[in-house]
């Protein structure tokens, strides 16, 4: 199996000599200069990649080395650079780029056989991250030093923000915040700053440009620049409208069943099946049905519902509990209960199993209502 081929442009003889030293037990290595690139690379149809020299050239260098870069752009590069320029890019910028004077040898033959494992191209690298920017379904800015004129801001941002690039610069960041959320979106940015975070998210209205009013949720990450004490402010946006909307007619429906279950002259229970009638959950309507609170049946805390089932009603309750398990039936019955002042009461209990996908029994939930003033017009 060949090793992998790689072509190292450079002008420089000690640059040729170290690479020669680290690289040629590992690789098959081809060397031009700068100059000649355009022509030599025409040579070569299975590069893994190109190590190109690039410390305080010439211009006449940068340019050959912008025309190799756009003219092959499935080439994968490693810009060999300077310590100076090396150590001015963030660490996560990095890729492609690598200083022979900042790592040692070892880590420089590493990074070369990284080349061969990349994914994609350096210019390909470049256009994926420029590609995802722009057609990114979330609203994506960043903003050197807050200053929204120099702000890179992809197209959805005027979509989900509701103003272009120069209208959002001229109203200023984050000024469309609806007036109930801007005092908790800034406390939510100071607690970041408070415990040393350097990002936050909020959940927020927006009043757009057309005065309609959005819910967004936003992250905020604030990226510092360690070289010359700026920062740049990352703010990714995404709708949360239609979430919100539904979520508030969920908490409608919880308000009117708390309304319906406060008012019902009964109870909506869940309970285990077993021979005590062990409660899961019992709504407050267990209070006016038993004069027992529900804390005080759940799990049998004080007393099992099972035990305030007049007694001779409890035999033919547990078959019909058994059968309805076993047959997937409904459960429609009437019984007496004993109440917690010790008088009795007539009650109705309409209940159905329940059971998980595999068809295993889970527990069984119903109602149970007051029938004893019809048990006393029967009579």
């Amino acid at each position: 199996m060949k090793s992998p081929e790689i072509l190292v442009v450079s002008n420089n003889a000690d640059t040729i000599s170290t690479v020669k030293a680290v690289l040629e037990k590992d690789f098959r290595l081809a060397f031009t200069t700068p100059a000649l690139v355009m022509e030599d690379i025409k040579k070569f149809h299975n590069l893994s990649g190109v190590l190109f020299e690039l410390k305080g050239e010439k211009i006449e260098v940068v340019e050959q080395f912008t025309r190799l870069f756009l003219t092959y752009p499935r080439l994968k590069f490693l810009v060999l650079s300077s310590k100076e320029f090396y150590n001015s890019i963030d660490k996560e910028k990095r890729f492609g780029f690598w200083c022979p004077e900042c790592n040692t040898l070892e880590a420089f033959r590493e990074e070369v056989k990284q080349i061969e494992k990349y994914p994609v191209s350096t210019i390909e690298k470049i256009y994926l991250v420029d590609a995802a920017f722009a057609r990114s379904p979330f609203a994506i800015a960043i903003i050197p030093n807050d200053d929204l004129n120099v702000a890179l801001i992809n197209r959805k941002h005027d979509e989900i923000i509701g103003y272009n690039k120069q209208e959002y610069a001229a109203l200023g960041l984050n000024k469309n915040t609806h007036p109930d959320d801007v005092k908790r979106e800034i406390e939510a940015e100071q607690l970041m700053k408070n415990l040393g975070e350097n990002s936050f998210s909020i959940e927020k209205r927006i009043i757009k440009k057309d005065r309609t009013i959005a819910w967004v949720e936003q992250f905020t990450a604030i990226q510092k620049n360690e070289n010359n004490g700026g920062f740049a402010r990352i703010v990714i946006t995404w709708d949360i409208t239609n979430r919100k909307k539904i979520e508030e007619k969920l908490q409608e429906s919880d308000r009117i069943k708390t309304s319906l279950l406060q008012n019902l002259q009964g109870m909506v229970f869940r309970c285990k099946g077993d021979p005590k009638w062990t409660m899961e959950f019992m709504s407050e309507g267990v209070i006016e049905l038993t004069g027992y609170a529900p804390t005080d049946l759940i799990n049998n805390h004080i007393i099992a519902y099972g035990d305030i089932i007049v007694r001779k009603y409890r035999p033919q309750l547990r078959r019909e509990f058994k059968e309805a398990i076993k047959h997937k039936k409904q459960i429609r019955t009437e019984y007496e209960i004993i109440m917690k002042d010790g008088t009795t009461k007539w009650v109705f209990e309409n209940a159905q199993a329940i059971y998980d996908e595999q068809g295993n029994f889970l527990a069984i939930e119903g109602l149970v209502i007051d029938i004893d003033h019809i048990k006393k017009i029967e009579k």
